[in-house]
């Protein structure tokens, strides 16, 4: 009788906790719109700001996971220095607070890092370097970029927060959707060997939700015009989209569920920015040869 009851008992308990990372995952996915929503319109220093702590708190998920692996030494202060540079660099250029010729400082990253690692007694001197560097592109670039956004080269009324708030707005759609597209209706896995949750069904729901929520910004900012919003949302669904495998690929790849534990129902800052380290580049790329 007692067996009994405790295996009703533990049955309640795990059928309440996905209710609860549910709504973990509701809770800070409102309060992290409405800061990053509030402080594009707000400040955009405040949002550099921001974005240069999560960046670097992003990074050093990254460095921790790969010191897991045990074969690399991760250089944390170098590299985390470093972050801070080529993020302030990017910032201040892209905010139009210091010349161009400051980005060419980050030339020096390679070669600095290489002489520091001749200090250093590791058997994988050119793999600790490179992981450290492919950190630093991966996340930190990424997140600098957005700052490009703010820049009113990027608009025809000047400066204005709406491709900032756009690019926000439909990663946020096609996430959302996707997510509960996929717990509803999904069935047919879209990448099981890297996410073995993800499934087609999620995929379609997301694009579908992400292409309407375009039309929807089309209306509130008629300066871009439909096509620009609809392939600015193709573009960030699709490297979205590979950006969540990507990362999924590298934690699974040194038998880890999460990146970290920063945000509730979510995991670490890299679980929730995922789809972002790809799609950022790639719509910046987008607007510097098709936004004038």
């Amino acid at each position: 009788m007692k067996h009994k009851t405790k295996q009703k008992h533990d049955s309640s308990l795990a059928s309440t906790a996905p209710a609860n990372k549910f709504w973990q995952r509701i809770l800070t996915g409102a309060v992290y719109v409405g800061a990053v929503a509030g402080l594009i319109v707000y400040s955009h220093l405040l949002f550099s700001l921001l974005f240069l702590a999560i960046s670097l708190w992003a990074l050093y998920e990254f460095y921790r996971m790969v010191s897991l692996i045990g074969r690399y030494h991760i250089r944390y202060v170098a590299g985390i220095a470093a972050g801070v540079v080529v993020y302030a660099t990017l910032a201040l250029v892209s905010l139009q607070w210091a010349n161009p010729r400051l980005m060419f400082v980050n030339l020096l990253l390679l070669p600095l890092m290489l002489v520091a690692e001749l200090y250093y007694k590791s058997p994988t001197p050119f793999r600790n370097v490179a992981l450290n560097v492919f950190g630093i592109f991966y996340i930190i670039v990424p997140f600098a970029l957005l700052n490009f956004f703010f820049n009113p080269a990027f608009s025809p009324t000047g400066d204005h927060p709406a491709i900032l708030l756009g690019f926000f707005i439909l990663l946020w759609v096609y996430d959302s959707f996707a997510y509960l597209f996929g717990v509803w209706l999904g069935k047919h896995r879209l990448f099981e060997r890297h996410s073995p949750k993800k499934s087609w069904e999620g995929l379609i729901g997301g694009f579908v939700a992400g292409f309407a929520a375009a039309f929807i910004i089309a209306s509130l900012w008629p300066q871009y015009t439909l096509w620009q919003w609809l392939v600015m949302a193709a573009i960030i669904m699709i490297f979205g989209t590979f950006g969540d495998l990507a990362e999924s690929m590298l934690k699974r790849s040194i038998k880890l569920k999460d990146s970290g534990r920063a945000l509730p129902g979510h995991g670490g800052l890299l679980d929730r920015f995922d789809a972002l380290l790809l799609a950022a580049p790639a719509v910046f790329v987008f607007l510097m040869l098709f936004i004038d």
